[in-house]
């Protein structure tokens, strides 16, 4: 009935009235989109079956991933084809999950696996269904997209990932080399197969400048990495906010820094607000306040019980007051504050002095031969967070079994590559395999640095990157 009246509307409006016309395919596709758009505006209502059920409009079905959605359309893309194409949804539009629980566009999560029917023409969505077979790992950071070739390993289960597979940001659609080890990601798919990743939390990068102090030193980023600090190195790490401690043996210093998504922060060591910790606050005391004490460090006189800065490392002390016998210590700082509290004990009498004084030429050491004693401070405030065994602890760069092969980076060309955060040189440029996961980090004068994700297997090849231009 509807069709019909819809070709009685073409034909009064006098479009081609014959048979050849109205029996043609391009006829029956008009007819079909026509009906299509007026119950998609609302102009006519859906037509139903026998039962009452509406019956759905479409001439196109797909399996697809979903890239974006809102409340009023969806970004698809197709498995197989790797195609994105966006649909309008509709009054009419019916979304369900894998159960048949009603669903809103804005329900939808990126990675997400569906069944879709459209209008291909119109391109409005008919019917998207949660498909039953899919699988989802959310939130996964023990995983590795190396693990063998054509395989991955997410937390414990192996699965089979095809070299294509799409990862999805915010920003777009990308390949696997942009995933970093660092990254949070889920993981979709169907059977034993990834389909796609989509990444809920990236990486971004920290480089140094003015750093010769520090170099041959330590840099420790949080509680994320601790590595050694080279010469133009660029470090890749998960995106947020850090305490950034430096540590060799000119300087000791932080910075707080926040680190963005696919973004380069450059750390100046040269910069007012970063805070030079090689020295400590000092403040000692000497008993009995009542015998007005004098207070000598490393030969410099200072007031008892009173704020100074020294350096860290030995110093020594020397105090003295009126009747009372003098006192020598060596203190040792390490840390940003310390507080310590000496006592001189009265002087004996003149004879026994001198007595004593005697025996104890008689019986003690060379003064060459005697040891300075060290008073270890009390510590209170921020401690160097890099001494002691913390050094012991795992570095960014990544290790494993060095290969006959060679890998040849040709491009980008002209950029500066940096591997597991060590500057290598600049691009086309050459290095021998080593087996294992590894990041290649290319960065120019303004350009937007950008890191890869990559992985070597002992397979006897030598093997070839060209990576696009920042």
């Amino acid at each position: 009935m509807i069709r019909q009246k819809i070709t009685e509307i073409i034909l009064s409006a006098g479009m081609w009235a014959n048979k050849d016309f109205l029996n043609n395919k391009f006829t029956h596709k008009l007819v079909a989109v026509t009906m299509a758009f007026v119950m998609a505006v609302g102009m006519m209502p859906a037509p139903v079956s026998a039962a009452g059920e509406t019956v759905v409009q479409y001439d196109s079905k797909d399996r697809a991933i979903v890239v974006k959605a809102d409340r009023d359309s969806v970004t698809l893309r197709n498995i197989g084809k790797g195609r994105n194409y966006t649909l309008k949804i509709t009054g009419t539009s019916r979304l369900t999950g894998a159960y048949g629980s009603p669903m809103t566009g804005e329900q939808l999560e990126r990675g997400e696996i569906a069944d879709v029917t459209f209008m291909r023409e119109l391109k409005t969505l008919s019917t998207l269904t949660m498909c039953k077979d899919a699988f989802a790992y959310k939130e996964v950071t023990d995983f590795n997209l190396g693990e063998a070739k054509g395989t991955a390993r997410i937390g414990g289960a192996t699965l089979e990932m095809p070299s294509d597979t799409p990862v999805l940001t915010e920003d777009g659609t990308t390949d696997i080399y942009s995933v970093g080890k660092w990254d949070t990601i889920s993981v979709y798919g169907v059977g034993h197969t990834i389909e796609c990743i989509s990444v809920d939390r990236g990486h971004g990068f920290i480089s140094l400048r003015n750093d010769k102090d520090v170099r041959g030193g330590w840099i420790e980023v949080g509680n994320t990495l601790i590595t050694k600090v080279t010469e133009g190195m660029v470090l890749t790490v998960p995106e947020g906010e850090y305490k950034v401690t430096f540590d060799s043996s000119k300087m000791l210093a932080t910075k707080k820094v926040t680190v963005e998504r696919d973004r380069e922060t450059v750390i100046d060591l040269e910069q007012a607000e970063v805070e030079i910790l090689r020295q400590c606050k000092v403040t000692i005391a000497v008993l009995p306040e009542e015998a007005e004490p004098k207070l000598f460090v490393d030969g410099e006189e200072h007031m008892t019980d009173s704020e100074f800065t020294l350096d860290y490392g030995v110093h020594r002390v020397d105090m003295e007051a009126s009747g009372y016998t003098p006192l020598t210590k060596y203190i040792n700082l390490g840390s940003q504050t310390a507080n310590f509290r000496f006592t001189l004990e009265k002087a004996a009498a003149e004879e026994e002095e001198e007595e004593e004084t005697e025996e104890e030429t008689e019986s003690s050491e060379p003064e060459e031969t005697k040891k300075p004693e060290t008073t270890t401070p009390p510590i209170t405030g921020t401690v160097n967070s890099l001494s002691g065994n913390v050094l012991s602890g795992s570095s960014s760069l990544s290790s494993g079994k060095l290969t006959s092969n060679t890998v040849y980076i040709k491009a980008p060309a002209g950029t500066t590559l940096t591997l597991d955060g060590k500057e290598l040189g600049v691009v086309p440029i050459s290095f021998p395999k080593v087996v294992g996961t590894h990041v290649l980090t290319f960065s120019k004068a303004s350009a937007v640095t950008h890191g890869y994700t990559v992985y070597f297997y002992d397979d006897g090849e030598d093997v070839t990157y060209n990576f696009p231009d920042l």
